[in-house]
């Protein structure tokens, strides 16, 4: 390979991809989409969402070092519509929620202090993007990842 700092980016992109992979198989494990689960099995699974999208996503994103962004351009693939959706759906979210806090695609919700108790309003107690899901526990639609 002529340009050596892309190999290396591939290089590491491999051990990226095999994080992302492992996560997106954890999730596939361990979620029964029709269940309902609580605080800590919710958060356990964002654990593995967040693994999966900053994991995927590092490859495609600037890093110090020299090492350049990867494209599927550059290694001359062409993507499905449905993945290259996916994959900017991914970008942009890695980009605005879990690499990053975006205020206007952040959704949290404030403690209100009442009679000596902490509680919090009826939002769920973690972030997510966009208008609320309380059937979901997800931004991103794991079915969907598994099939491409």
């Amino acid at each position: 390979m002529k340009d050596h700092a892309l190999f290396q980016r591939l290089l590491l992109s491999l051990r990226d991809f095999a994080h992302a992979r492992s996560a997106i198989t954890f999730i596939r494990e361990a979620v029964d989409f029709e269940q309902k689960y609580g605080l800590a099995e919710l958060r356990r699974f964002q654990c593995y969402e967040t693994t999966l999208v900053v994991s995927y996503c590092r490859p495609f994103s600037e890093s110090v070092g020299g090492f350049p962004r990867l494209s599927y351009r550059a290694l001359r693939i062409k993507l499905s519509p449905l993945v290259k959706a996916l994959h900017d759906g991914l970008m942009d979210n890695r980009n605005k929620l879990f690499a990053h806090n975006d205020a206007g695609s952040v959704e949290y919700a404030l403690p209100a202090v009442t009679a000596g108790t902490r509680r919090a309003s009826p939002s769920p107690p973690f972030s997510r993007r966009g208008p609320g899901r309380h059937a979901a526990w997800t931004r991103q639609d794991p079915k969907r990842l598994a099939s491409c």
